[in-house]
This record gives C-alpha cells, sequence and structure tokens, in this order.
C-alpha cells in the first residue's frame, strides 16, 4: 500500500463523506480504496482514473443529434443556393475571359479573318491551360462549348446538374452575354447563338 497517493485519496474520502465513517483515508481496507480509484497493475506509475465519472445521458444525445439536424435542415439548402449563384457568376466571367480573346486571336494569329477554338487560344496563351480542348471545356460546374464559323463564334455555358447551377448563358462575337432561364436555353451552332436575353 506504500505506492497509494494519501494526501490525495484522504482528500477524496473527505469529499465522499467516508471519513467520518472509517476514520483517516489510512485505515481503510483495500476494498475500500478500490471503490475509490481504480488503478493499472503498475502502481509504480501511479496511473490512477476515478470511477466515478459521469458521461452525457441518452436523452441529451439525442437532443443534441436533433439539433444538428434542424440546424443541417436549413443550412445545407442556403450553401447549395450559394454555390449556385458562385458557378453562375463564375461562367459569366468566363465567358468574358473568353471573348477577350477571342478578340486579340481574331486581330492577330486569325489574321482578322477568324476566330480559334479553345486549344488555339490556349496555345496563344489568351486562355488558361483549362481550355487546352478543341470544342468542350468543363469548369466550375460549368461546360463551355464552342462553335466557330467565318467571321464568327458563339460559347454558350451549361451548368452540368441542377446542383452546380440553374441558368445558362452564351456569348458571341458582339460581347453581349445571353443568359437563359434553364439549361440549355442558350445554345450555338455554326458560330451563331440562339436563346437567352441579353444581360
Amino acid at each position: 500500500m506504500g505506492h497509494f497517493p494519501w494526501n490525495v485519496i484522504e482528500e477524496l474520502v473527505e469529499r465522499r463523506g467516508q471519513a467520518s465513517r472509517h476514520g483517516s483515508a489510512k485505515d481503510l481496507s483495500d476494498a475500500s480504496l478500490r471503490s475509490v480509484w481504480q488503478y493499472g497493475p503498475d502502481l509504480n506509475e501511479q496511473e490512477f482514473v476515478m470511477k466515478n465519472q459521469k458521461g452525457f445521458s441518452l436523452v441529451e444525445l439525442l437532443v443534441v443529434i436533433i439539433i444538428i439536424g434542424i440546424i443541417a435542415v436549413i443550412a445545407i439548402p442556403n450553401l447549395l443556393s450559394s454555390r449556385k449563384a458562385a458557378n453562375e457568376s463564375s461562367a459569366i466571367s468566363t465567358l468574358r475571359s473568353v471573348h477577350g480573346a477571342q478578340t486579340t486571336y481574331f486581330a492577330t494569329a486569325g489574321g482578322n479573318t477568324s476566330y480559334g477554338s479553345f486549344q488555339q487560344l490556349a496555345t496563344e496563351k489568351l486562355l488558361d491551360p483549362t481550355f487546352n480542348s478543341a470544342t468542350t471545356v468543363t469548369k466550375s460546374g460549368y461546360t463551355f462549348s464552342l462553335s466557330t464559323a467565318a467571321g464568327i463564334y458563339c460559347v454558350s455555358a451549361a451548368p452540368q446538374s441542377s446542383s452546380t447551377g440553374t441558368r445558362s448563358f452564351g456569348i458571341d462575337e458582339r460581347g453581349v452575354i445571353f443568359a437563359g432561364a434553364a439549361s440549355g436555353d442558350v445554345t450555338c451552332a455554326s458560330g451563331v447563338r440562339s436563346g437567352g436575353a441579353a444581360l
């Protein structure tokens, strides 16, 4: 019993009201001490853990789970709406960047006669390497499709799914952004845009 921290045990015994019944802690039996402390096999390490630890009740845990569920129901739709709005803003910004790149390409590599593909624009370093594809590129939840013809071009942007965006967008050589209320409202064919209203 020489390994027990008697000063700590005496304080614990007093808290539990056993001092009045048993006297000092050193007079307690091993069984009484074990009812106060749970200790490992190596007493020299003095790794003592109180047995009378209290945790959360089942009702308290259920209340916490219900509160978390309510918060999730309220927050998740708002997060999805914010994500859609961010993707739509990114799509509009990308279309403006494409138009700037096409204007530069037309006046330089295009010889004032033709517009370039996404791949040609990226090769000329007018767009980032993400656009290293001929006609279709996916970026920030939107799919961008390019169509060119003699002296004209059109790019459409459609959301990949209903969770990444709602509206569709488009731009042509005039540099005006057009928007449609749903995916597929703005389309391009042979360098000509159809559908949508000017923003």
